[in-house]
């Protein structure tokens, strides 16, 4: 078969552009650090970086409401906290009202108590993100409100309902407190007290002692809450640091599917800009000038 001068420069511009298009991917791999570019340049490495992607994606899902989780446990243990320090001082007060004292004391413990249970108030109406942590999950209302009722002195006006956040697969941890329960019955009882002291002011008679009793009461059930959400709390924390190992852990799967090898890459570039060199002069000394580049 005869070869053409044609066939010889269609051949080398074939083997150029071959070369030229391997040049440019090496180049495209060092200045992104990416091998996979393409899905034809791995269809398996692509597929199981999708895999790998999706993965860190849910990971990080459960990590975000974890985090979530996390800060509402924190916010209600501290208000629970500040509740239990007010009922105790509460019962200090009440200790001091206990026998025969004098109407002054009684009308001085009355103002601080009312204060008191003001404050307990302002702590079931404590706020997270604009959501009220004490309600349910009707967390767009206040949940408590005084009513001045001596019968029911306190109104909840929230709900029972508790509220969810999955922190994996198949793992859900409670995150709100109902105001209802602990909370409810420290006002009530300090309401209660309250009335106890108007009682005794206008009458002149004592405070019964049975205050005490549901001052304790009342108090046992914050910690019992406490307790509760210290164990949540906890369990949140365990759940956290398992995700984020599982993300360092898919993060470096990832990038060793993605990631090209920088020395690699850099051998494979030098070796095949030198080819590419090699075909430019072979081509040029392939291709010999023809009789018209001597008739100028």
């Amino acid at each position: 078969m005869r070869v053409t001068t044609g066939m010889m420069i269609d051949g080398v511009l074939a083997d150029l552009r071959s070369t030229w298009s391997r040049l440019s991917r090496y180049e495209r791999e060092l200045s992104s650090g990416k091998r996979l570019l393409r899905p034809s340049d791995d269809p398996v490495g692509v597929v199981r970086s999708l895999s790998l992607r999706s993965e860190l994606n849910r990971i990080n899902r459960y990590l975000a409401n974890a985090d979530d989780a996390s800060n509402w446990l924190e916010i209600t243990d501290a208000a629970l906290g500040q509740a239990g320090d007010v009922i105790q001082r509460v019962r200090e007060l009440a200790v001091s009202t206990l026998g025969t004292v004098p109407r002054s004391t009684l009308q001085a413990v009355h103002a601080e108590v009312s204060r008191l249970l003001e404050q307990l108030v302002a702590i079931g109406n404590t706020q997270y993100a604009d959501r009220y942590i004490f309600a349910g999950q009707q967390t767009l209302t206040p949940p408590f409100t005084l009513t001045g009722n001596p019968t029911s002195p306190v109104s909840y006006n929230g709900d029972a309902r508790p509220i969810w956040r999955e922190v994996g697969s198949g793992i859900t941890v409670q995150v709100n407190r109902p105001g209802d329960g602990a909370l409810q019955r420290a006002m009530v009882t300090t309401a209660t007290f309250v009335h106890a002291l108007d009682t005794a002011i206008s009458t002149g008679g004592t405070v019964p002692p049975g205050v005490l009793d549901d001052l304790d009461g009342a108090l046992d059930a914050i910690l019992q809450e406490r307790a509760q959400v210290g164990a949540d709390a906890h369990r949140i924390e365990a759940t956290r640091s398992r995700l984020q190992d599982s993300v360092y852990e898919v993060t470096s799967l990832l990038s060793e599917t993605e990631d090209a090898d920088m020395a690699e890459v850099i051998v494979r570039l030098t070796s095949t800009e030198a080819a590419y060199r090699a075909a430019l002069e072979a081509g040029a000394r392939i291709i010999q000038p023809s009789l018209l580049d001597f008739l100028r």
